[in-house]
């Protein structure tokens, strides 16, 4: 593991946290499209196209994900997200939402994420949670 839990494959660099965040913030970089893809588990489909009805392209867990990773590649100060765990296993959500979390901190945004029936380990990933019924 490396600086603030980010993990790394075997044989790379590890980043202290200032390194990881002046990676993630320095613009026109790959580094941050080639983690997101890791992150997403998208490496696979790195040159399939999206599709569309008429179109067979990427699967429907894929496309969801390569929707996050849109909005986690921008250069946004608030990312606002609804229903990212929908098509997702617990194991990934839990992937993306800590590294939602580690991306937040380094690169001074803010994150609304909403969230249908998250499993415990992903609520305690939060600094505050707003709990709401009925709408």
């Amino acid at each position: 593991m490396g600086a603030n839990g980010f993990v790394h494959n075997p044989g790379e660099k590890n980043f202290t946290s200032e390194e990881f965040a002046n990676l993630l913030r320095l613009q026109g970089s790959n580094f941050k499209v080639e983690l997101v893809l890791r992150l997403l588990g998208l490496t696979n489909a790195r040159n399939t196209i999206i599709g569309s009805s008429m179109v067979r392209g990427v699967s429907g867990g894929e496309r969801k994900r390569v929707t996050s990773g849109e909005m986690l590649v921008g250069n946004q100060r608030v990312l606002m997200m609804d229903e990212i765990s929908t098509g997702l296993d617990s194991a990934t959500l839990y992937s993306i939402v800590t590294f939602l979390k580690q991306a937040v901190g380094a690169m001074k945004t803010v994150a609304m994420i909403s969230l249908l029936q998250p499993p415990p380990e992903v609520m305690g990933l939060f600094d505050d949670v707003m709990l709401m019924s009925e709408g």
